[in-house]
């Protein structure tokens, strides 16, 4: 039990991470190219569901 605990907390760990990434990456192209955010959005999604 206590090492799918370890799992769940790891892939929320990871969820947690990918949104603080989501969002710096966001503010930091939000007056560049929106462009570049749609596609690091992408990139995000197909690295966390191979």
């Amino acid at each position: 039990m206590s090492k799918f605990l370890k799992i769940v907390i790891a892939l929320i760990l990871i969820l947690i991470l990918e949104v603080v990434f989501i969002y710096f990456g966001y503010s930091k192209n939000n007056n560049a190219d929106k462009k570049s955010f749609i596609n690091y959005d992408n990139n995000i999604i197909i690295l966390s569901h191979p």
